[in-house]
């Protein structure tokens, strides 16, 4: 058979050379028995005995001899589960990824010598990567094939890398053979296909296998080798090996299917695609079907007959399924191994170049991240003649997507110096892939290439960085263009220019869109643009994500921006991902079988374009060590402006630069350049705070809000003189409430300070209210040239709110509330509340006519309709954790996002 190595050929020879030998010595014993016999006649009985028993001894020596020779030429062709007898623990110890059962046992030959002495010869053959079998089985033999060809595929699959060998079947009975194995699918969706049986599918399986065949040959660039030897060769396990069944052939099969069969079984073996076809000779041929070219093309089991090929005269018992219980233990074990199976380690420094920093950047960027067979993986970006100048990253969770990028990056910082190259990396999921990069102290090996790091971005951020892009991509416009608009005629003209490339790599980027809100939009447009148009000006995008198909906020512009991303980088996803991402017709990301086994396509995804290869391992270590070369080299000039979304800045952090005259902070910008943001306090009207929700509270810990209106008061504290103003703090939060302690605090903290302080709790609360209401009066008629700021911790939570208090004049606290907001800033009284129920504070204003007094306004965690209730229908927002939302109408209509401020050092997210 075309396929079968010289090699193959004498190991198999070897096995019927042992057979032979034992059926000569046989035929030998039957003569020494005659001989005996004739001299027995002729000498006396003790010695004719004495004689047939040594001549008896001598041939089964010789037999047993034969046999053993037999059974180590099967353990050395089909080691372990391969060929072993089924036991309890069959399959215990896992072969290395790169295994691959090149031979398999099919059943055990016995050749009888005599009524007392016979010999038995493992039955091995070669298999994948080197043949088909074809077993001819009538009906009445049925009984014998499924258990044979469950027996063949099962000791296949332990003798092979996990993961590494899938199983496809054609059957137009639609049997049960396949169903032994069809648990393996938990662990891979694509490990066992769901059988097929119309010659329509099953002739469009052959047009994937004949791709394949020709993309895998393409591999191998002109080598005359096989998969199996082709892996060996590259220490890699580049593409995988596949196990076709074909069960009543040649039912259901046209002249051109069975033709398209033969030559896939001719060609399939040596790119690892090998057929187990079960032929029926009570099955009539179909008009113009010629059996004999497949039948030509594999090793022929005769089950009827009980033969093999080469081993005419022995009686041969097949393989048979092992027992349930055996069955169970294997499947298990072989879908554990699947789970956690991994590709070997290729070295990610012994691919990138010795010497730091060696190249220009002027023409393109070079990034290796891997191998595809002997062949390095080279990611180029703004080559004009090949024009991949953007990427597109895939992989479920668990796949090597951070990995994947940590490479990526780090090989561009080893080729490139920060002059030739900047990045900006944002992580819209934990910040633990990006954190290392960042400067943590004087210590830390942080990467100077990095302009920004985002670190837990949130869309806000996210946003404002690609503001910032487009803004720089419009600067960069303004110079390159007399030079022929492109990044690479300008360098050319202007060596001594700096302007180096710009790689923006967002990881999970379709959080940006997972909203159909304005930032969304914003985001759109912002990333429609510079996919567009940056390339020409030296800015290039590697967006990266687990998920598309579920962003609806990119199906209107996906396929207009995607058509900007020439490069699709895929590890392992669902069928449905591999569509969104590579292509509608492109599934090669889902028959991935391992973490870090990827596709790379330069060509927009389409099919023809595949190649398989291994992402190199970004060892942890390794990289810190390359980086700490590179701070080095740096001089420490570069270092990375980093933004932890899931960290909150402290309040002292803020206040170093504090503005003259009365400011409330709030919390800081989310951007490029974050700085705190300060609101004037003076005696404008509606210079009021309003703080709405509940914030992210942890166990027995101060919530976002309170420490927040305790921040608004000691900025105006930091903004003012103990001469200019005092404070009334009302406390009517619950006795066990852990906010309590943020009041201590600011009482003691203003006291501190020397501020006028005077507190209550629930039952003073509707006096000290009424109280701040005389005092506006008493300064209607003599000004005191000091700020009153009432701040009151529970507003909606104040007893009896809504109810009139006749023994002062009649009104409720609420008419007080209002007469403050009202009537109190041009007399500087300001209140700075907070309601823990948005609704509340909704009736309290707007459904008592008294809306609009209130110019600031804060929203921590709050329903969407109460979103709506305060900024208008146009806004929305989802009240991420960690984030405020505050307008305040004398600046701008547009409510902003902020992040909040801290009293404790490194607070964030538990």
């Amino acid at each position: 058979m075309e396929g079968t190595t010289e090699s193959v050929r004498a190991a198999v020879a070897s096995v019927v050379v042992a057979a032979n030998r034992t059926a000569t010595l046989a035929a030998g014993l039957e003569r020494t028995r005659s001989r005996n016999a004739a001299t027995a006649r002729a000498q006396a009985a003790k010695t004719r005995e004495a004689s047939v028993r040594a001549g008896r001894e001598e041939a089964r020596r010789a037999a047993a001899d034969a046999a053993t020779a037999a059974a180590g030429i099967a353990e050395r062709l089909a080691p372990g589960p391969l060929s072993a007898p089924w036991s309890r623990d069959a399959g215990d110890v896992a072969v290395g990824v790169l295994a691959v059962a090149d031979h398999v046992r099919v059943g055990t030959a016995r050749l009888a010598l005599d009524p007392t002495t016979a010999i038995q010869i493992p039955v091995v053959l070669p298999w994948l990567d080197g043949g088909n079998i074809v077993v001819r089985a009538s009906r009445a033999a049925e009984d014998r094939a499924r258990p044979l060809v469950q027996d063949i595929l099962l000791r296949s699959l332990l003798g092979t890398g996990a993961g590494q060998l899938t199983l496809a079947s054609f059957d137009p009975e639609l049997s049960p053979t396949l169903a032994l194995f069809a648990p393996l699918r938990g662990a891979h969706d694509d490990l066992v296909s769901t059988a097929l049986a119309g010659a329509a599918e099953f002739g469009e399986f052959l047009d994937q296998l004949t791709r394949d065949v020709r993309r895998v040959t393409d591999m191998y660039r002109g080598e005359r080798t096989t998969l199996g030897g082709f892996r060996r060769a590259t220490s890699q396990p580049t593409e995988s090996f596949r196990v076709v069944t074909v069960l009543n052939y040649p039912r259901g099969f046209t002249p051109e299917l069975s033709s398209r069969l033969a030559t896939l079984m001719r060609t399939g073996p040596a790119c690892g695609i090998n057929f187990l076809v079960h032929v029926d000779p009570d099955c009539a041929i179909p008009d113009r079907v010629d059996i004999e070219p497949v039948l030509r093309e594999g090793w022929s089991l005769d089950l009827d007959r009980g033969t093999v090929a080469g081993l005419e005269g022995f009686d041969v018992r097949w393989g048979r399924t092992p027992e349930p219980s055996i069955v169970e233990a294997v499947i298990a074990r072989l879908a554990a191994r699947v789970k956690s199976a991994a590709a070997p380690r290729i070295d990610f420094a012994a691919l990138q170049p010795a010497d730091l920093w060696s190249e220009s950047s002027a023409e393109r960027l070079v990034a290796t991240i891997g191998r595809c067979g002997h062949q390095q993986i080279d990611i180029v970006l703004g080559d004009d003649v090949e024009q991949t100048h953007n990427v597109l990253v895939t992989g479920a969770v668990g796949q090597g997507k951070s990995n994947l990028l940590m490479t990526l990056i780090h090989s561009l910082a080893m080729r490139y110096s920060p002059a030739e190259v900047q990045m900006f990396l944002l992580d819209f999921k934990d910040g633990v892939t990006l954190y290392p990069l960042a400067r943590h102290d004087e210590e830390s090996a942080w990467l100077p290439h990095a302009r920004l790091l985002g670190l837990e971005s949130d869309r806000a951020y996210g946003v404002a960085v690609l503001h910032h892009l487009v803004a720089e991509f419009e600067r960069r416009a303004a110079i390159i263009k007399p030079f022929g608009d492109n990044i690479t005629r300008f360098r050319a003209a202007r060596p001594d220019a700096s302007m180096p490339r710009i790689v923006a790599v967002i990881d999970e980027f379709h959080v940006l869109f997972e909203h159909d809100d304005a930032l969304s939009a914003e985001a759109l447009l912002a990333l429609e643009r510079l996919a567009r148009k940056g390339r020409a000006y030296g800015i290039h995008l590697v967006l990266a994500t687990q998920t598309l198909s579920g962003v609806t906020g990119l199906v209107a512009k996906k396929d207009g921006i995607f058509s900007q991303f020439p490069i699709r980088l895929a590890l392992h996803n669902s069928a449905v991902e591999s569509r969104a991402v590579l292509s509608q017709t492109n599934t090669e990301a889902a028959r991935l079988r391992y973490r870090g086994e990827i596709v790379v396509n330069r060509d927009f995804g389409e099919v023809e374009a595949n190649a398989r290869g291994v992402v190199a391992l970004a060892e942890p270590s390794q990289l810190a060590a390359i980086r700490r070369r590179m701070v080095i080299a740096d001089g420490g000039r570069h270092v990375p402006s980093t933004f932890d979304g899931g960290r909150l800045p402290h309040y002292d952090t803020a206040t170093g630069s504090c503005p003259e005259g009365p400011h409330v902070l709030l919390g800081h910008s989310i951007g490029v350049d974050p700085a705190p943001v300060w609101l004037s306090f003076g005696p404008d009207p509606g210079r009021h705070l309003s703080i709405l929700g509940t914030g992210k509270e942890q166990p027995n810990s101060a919530s976002q809000p309170a420490v927040s209106l305790a921040i608004a008061a000691l900025s105006l504290a930091a903004t003012s003189s103990p001469d200019r103003a005092e404070f009334w703090v009302v406390d009517v939060l619950p006795d066990a409430d852990a906010d309590h302690g943020v009041v201590d605090m600011l009482e003691s903290e203003l006291a501190r300070r020397g501020y006028i302080v005077r507190r209550t709790d629930r039952a003073g609360a509707t006096g000290l209210i009424h109280d701040a209401v005389a005092e506006v009066d008493v300064r209607r008629e003599a000004s005191l040239g000091t700020a009153l700021h009432l701040v009151v911790f529970g507003v909606d939570r104040i007893p009896q709110i809504t109810v009139p208090n006749f023994a002062a004049d009649g009104a409720c606290t609420l008419d007080d509330i209002h007469t403050i907001w009202q009537e109190g800033v041009p007399y500087d009284v300001h209140l700075l509340g907070w309601w823990t129920n948005a609704r509340n504070y909704h009736d309290h204003t707007t459904n008592r006519g008294k809306g609009g007094l209130v110019d600031v306004v804060a929203l921590f965690r709050v329903a969407p309709d109460a979103v709506s209730d305060q900024f208008g229908p146009f806004v929305q927002w989802s009240s991420p954790d960690l984030r405020v939302l505050v307008r305040d109408i004398s600046l701008q209509p547009d409510p902003m996002v902020l992040m909040p401020l801290t009293l404790t050092p490194d607070e964030g997210c538990p």
